[in-house]
């Protein structure tokens, strides 16, 4: 592969760049000024840069729907651990992990949330108040053409701050975790080579925990053969069996794991046959950054209907179409891809399994039912900072949250 070079339009003056067209090599060389700052209204922050002259890949240009890459491959699942919230007010402020130590680590905004709680307009906001750059942490906007299902942000919004790793790989091919993490940082690291800040924005808790807490994810393949003998045992009712045979191997993962998802349980034991570690001990954890996260929430009748008006929207906007043109284009319901909300019940519509007035109904109860299970994730996430969606000067509180956390200088 080749390289070759380019200059984004948001690169700071001393920057290079080199970028790369659909099937080239990613890279960036970052040579900016040793200490970079980013601004809001009232506060200047004083961070300390990467080192001068560091190679860092993943640096795209300014591609609106994220940048392009090439050799995408491999699969992993997730691990999790639970502290408990002390609350404050209506934000909920979480302990800090015993041991952990990020002083004078580069800072990370990380934004999350429960479907339709308002982390773009949040993300979008605070990226222009602060000088930032968006890096998704959703699991189902890295895939190219689907982009109504999924609500990636809109030509609009990102055309008024970079945004990072939405539309990266084809529905079809394999997306892990592991990989993610490897590309997150890669990108975090060159968008603070650039002196500005990176704010992780989505809803997919795993992503974000998995960056903020430093774990160290193996890009383990994906044995196929295994995984559809023990998908074949799930489908038959054979879960709590993998669930019990994935305890003898990894007592402390079980405990975190969520036993009623088959995709993480099975992926789970797929990595500890592969690597002959209990799944869990293959997550090192080693915090790169000073990790500031927010996460906005409601309760369930404020969350529910903003994200019916939501599916609404997207049907308007040509839902159904954008899946009978994946199908068309030969991808099946059956890719992991297709997981997202709403994507298996349109596809049964287009192949004429069932009329859409069903389908609809099918996905506004499953998206409530995610909703449930995103509030149960994100309650028991470390390092949290809660904020209730429905209290007015939502940026306004955020920006506070962050002047009281990092103050008028750190690093």
């Amino acid at each position: 592969m080749k390289e070759i070079m380019g200059v984004p339009e948001f690169c700071n003056p001393g920057c290079t760049i080199i970028t790369a067209a659909r099937g080239y090599r990613l890279g960036a060389r970052a040579s900016c000024s040793p200490r970079w700052r980013f601004h809001d209204a009232i506060s200047t922050v004083h961070l300390a840069a990467p080192t001068s002259g560091s190679v860092v890949p993943g640096a795209g240009a300014p591609v609106r729907a994220g940048y392009p890459l090439a050799g995408v491959s491999r699969s992993q699942d997730e691990a999790a651990r639970h502290k408990s919230p002390v609350h404050s007010g209506n934000v909920v402020r979480q302990r800090t992990p015993a041991g952990s130590d990020t002083q004078g680590r580069p800072p990370l905004l990380a934004i999350g949330g429960p479907t339709a709680s308002g982390k773009t307009e949040l993300a979008i906001a605070l990226a222009e108040r602060l000088g930032g750059e968006i890096v998704n942490a959703d699991s189902r906007q890295v895939y190219r053409g689907m982009d109504i299902g999924t609500a990636k942000p809109t030509a609009a919004q990102q055309a008024r701050v970079p945004h990072h790793l939405i539309a990266i790989v084809d529905p079809d091919q394999p997306f892990s975790l592991g990989l993610y993490v490897r590309l997150a940082h890669e990108v975090i690291g060159a968008i603070q080579g650039r002196g500005r800040l990176p704010i992780l924005a989505g809803g997919t808790g795993l992503y974000l925990r998995a960056i903020t807490q430093g774990y160290e994810v193996p890009e383990v393949a994906p044995d196929l053969d295994f995984r559809a003998q023990l998908e074949a045992e799930a489908a038959n009712g054979g879960l709590p069996a993998l669930v019990e045979r994935l305890r003898a191997l990894d007592p402390e993962g079980v405990a975190t794991l969520d036993t009623k998802n088959p995709r993480r349980v099975i992926r789970a034991l797929e990595v500890s046959v592969a690597t002959g570690r209990p799944f869990s001990a293959t997550q090192r954890r080693d915090p790169r950054y000073r990790s500031l996260v927010v996460l906005l929430d409601g309760e369930n009748g404020v969350l529910f209907p903003r994200a019916g008006a939501r599916l609404d929207r997207m049907l308007e906007a040509g839902f159904a179409a954008e899946v009978a043109r994946l199908l068309a284009a030969g991808y099946s319901s059956d890719l992991p891809a297709f997981s997202a909300l709403g994507y298996r019940e349109l596809a049964r519509v287009a192949r004429g399994e069932c009329s859409q007035e069903a389908a609809v109904e099918e996905i506004r109860r499953t998206t409530r039912a995610f909703i449930r299970r995103q509030r149960t994730w994100f309650r028991a996430e470390p390092e949290a900072n809660r904020l209730d969606i429905t209290q007015p000067d939502l940026v306004e509180r955020a920006l506070a949250l962050i002047r009281a956390e990092w103050g008028a200088t750190a690093g």
